[in-house]
């Protein structure tokens, strides 16, 4: 199972616009600029100046998540931010992201707003400046347990050091990234640390010296797109219990899904039902015809949900999470389509494995449907 949360606020921090808040903007952005080298803007900066993601989800609702057992304990995170635009990326380069320290406040403001809005989060401060005052990122020596990291302006936000999590690109990777940061939501889950977001960034030494790393763009929450941020959980809640007297198909078959609808209410949770029939069986007696025989996929099968309009894969096919189950009616598997965002359309898509592996059979068949509030 793969379930979704989206982020609750996020903003970008920029050291060259030190005061400036973007709570709203609808990009996260991750960029270096060095002195004596124009910015996308054209514009030459005196200095080298860096930007910070922030980003925060609700974990109070995780934890009723589990508590209900829609999410279980057992589950591992993924922190998912999807590349709208990279542009001159080195061929390795490695993010970071690591629990934010102090509260913060969101913001209405965008990186082009003229005026700028200083109200909320910025380079400099957590809640905003207005009429001279404000509360700093950092206000003297760091707190016990924590850490930060500027170059030419002080602020940037604070994080402890207690955890860290990282997720490397290299030249043939596509910029998305996906990154494994069960160990940070397990602090939060279990009030070892406050929870005040992740903080998303270039290494420390990276950010210090005069590297060019180009410039990194991700989606935001105000996105008017699908790909907004989200925070992953996945698990594998395959099962394979009273078969009864259920065979497995052949090596050629046909997969049909007997109870989809047009439409799923998006609090619903539903089984989908995958029917696999042999095309050729084998000719012998019997009082039915063997051609509506049900029989059960292989163990080694998957779904997969892609978005009707530009077939991106919402849940792609993963073995740790995306296995089909088998019970005494066949092949199956569920979906809680509270994970899914609403008023759009999806597809189901099947994939099997056969013969250790060598053989692999994709189908699909345009099972749609759609999820509503």
């Amino acid at each position: 199972m793969i379930y979704s949360i989206y982020p609750t606020h996020d903003a970008t921090l920029y050291e060259k616009y030190s005061k400036r808040n973007t709570g709203i903007d609808q990009i996260l952005e991750l960029d270096k600029t060095l002195p004596n080298v124009p910015d996308s803007d054209g514009n030459y900066w005196d200095s080298i100046y860096n930007s910070h993601i922030l980003i925060k989800f609700d974990i109070p609702y995780l934890k009723r998540l589990i508590q209900n057992n829609t999410v279980k304990r057992t589950a591992k995170f993924y922190l998912n931010l999807k590349a709208t635009e990279a542009n001159e990326l080195p061929i390795d380069y490695t993010l970071y992201a690591h629990p934010v320290a102090k509260n913060w406040v969101n913001g209405q403001g965008c990186l082009n707003d003229s005026p700028e809005i200083t109200t909320g989060t910025s380079w400099e401060y957590t809640d905003g400046y207005f009429f001279g005052q404000g509360s700093k990122w950092i206000s003297g020596s760091f707190l016990t347990g924590t850490t930060g990291s500027y170059y030419t302006k002080q602020g940037g936000a604070t994080w402890f050091t207690s955890s860290a999590c990282s997720h490397s690109f290299d030249y043939v990777s596509i910029p998305d990234m996906r990154m494994d940061v069960t160990s940070i939501v397990h602090q939060w889950l279990s009030g070892s640390i406050p929870n005040y977001g992740f903080i998303v960034k270039h290494s420390n030494s990276l950010e210090r010296d005069t590297t060019y790393v180009g410039t990194l763009k991700f989606f935001g929450r105000d996105s008017h797109t699908i790909y907004l941020p989200k925070l992953e959980a996945t698990w594998n809640d395959a099962t394979f219990l009273n078969t009864g007297s259920l065979s497995e198909v052949s090596d050629n078959f046909t997969v049909h899904i007997s109870n989809i609808k047009k439409q799923y209410r998006s609090e619903s949770k539903e089984i989908f039902r995958v029917v696999a029939r042999d095309i050729n069986p084998p000719m012998t007696y019997a009082t039915s015809s063997r051609f509506l025989e049900v029989k059960t996929l292989p163990t080694s099968s998957y779904y997969a949900i892609q978005d009707y309009m530009n077939t991106d894969y919402i849940i792609p096919f993963n073995t740790d999470a995306t296995q089909l189950s088998i019970d005494s009616k066949g092949s199956h598997f569920r979906l809680d389509m509270n994970t899914f965002l609403p008023e759009r359309y999806y597809k189901i898509v099947i994939k099997t494995i056969q013969q250790g592996g060598l053989v692999e059979q994709i189908f699909d068949d345009g099972y749609y449907f759609r999820v509503v509030r």
